[in-house]
């Protein structure tokens, strides 16, 4: 469960990152700047992009800062770290496989039994954390992938108030990555279905925001537009369409082929 109520503060930094994260146009971007942003917002030794794929006990990790978080501790690499998270029986992943919120690794395992187990001395140990927190954007149960965030540290766990930002830093980043993912519409297609239905632009890439799952207010957020004006939009779109709602215009545009 979400700790205490934001301060002004830490609302106003978020809306700044939503902002900034709003001009991304691929993934990599969108996630090179999250981190630095998050990174500093959050407070955390180092900060990681994750990709898994746990059929094939992968994971490709992205940090923040590219160097100095990592100790010198032998021969140990982020890479292998990344193949021991991805492993089944890792704790993270069995609690990912339950739920989509925010966690820790405190909030599902004692510290004291973590760090005595053979995965800590294994995975994490080497590197030197002790103490994570998952920030999940989108996870696929029946292929076992996904991507998401991670905050890393050695040496104090994450307060009540730190993991009130994750919480909210996750609606953020998963309007802004399922925006990235929402297939660009055609010109010929667009343009033909501005002559023949009277739709404009922005209602065409409203109505594709919205096949990809995005509420209103995560679309004005990406638009940088008011949930108000996306309304009138979707209400515009629906009379010209001749429907009266979100599933009837999304199956309507995909049938058509104004949408995949």
């Amino acid at each position: 469960m979400p700790g205490p109520v934001l301060s002004e503060r830490d609302q106003e930094r978020i809306l700044e990152l939503g902002w900034t994260l709003a001009g991304a146009r691929s993934t990599e971007e969108l996630a090179a700047t999250a981190l630095e942003k998050m990174h500093r917002l959050v407070g955390a030794d180092g900060t990681s992009f994750l990709q898994a794929d746990l059929h094939r006990a992968t994971l490709r990790a992205k940090p923040y800062p590219t160097e100095g978080w990592i100790p010198p501790h032998e021969v140990t690499s982020l890479d292998r770290f990344a193949r021991k998270f991805a492993h089944a029986n890792n704790p993270m992943v069995v609690e990912l496989m339950r739920r989509t919120a925010p966690f820790n690794i405190s909030s599902i395992i004692p510290i004291k039994e973590f760090i005595r187990s053979e995965f800590y001395r294994l995975g994490y140990m080497p590197i030197g954390i002790r103490y994570q927190a998952i920030l999940p954007i989108q996870l696929n149960r029946e292929t076992l992938t996904g991507f998401g965030y991670a905050f890393n540290r050695s040496s104090k766990d994450f307060t009540p108030d730190e993991m009130s930002r994750v919480y909210a830093l996750q609606s953020v980043l998963t309007a802004h990555h399922a925006a990235l993912q929402a297939q660009r519409i055609p010109d010929q297609q667009v343009e033909a279905a501005c002559n023949n239905l009277k739709l404009t632009r922005r209602e065409l890439e409203i109505l594709s925001f919205m096949a990809s799952g995005m509420t209103a207010v995560a679309i004005g957020h990406r638009l940088r537009i008011s949930p108000r004006t996306v309304r009138k939009h979707v209400e515009n779109s629906y009379s010209k369409l001749g429907v009266h709602d979100r599933l009837e215009a999304v199956s309507y545009c995909r049938q058509i082929g104004l949408l995949p």
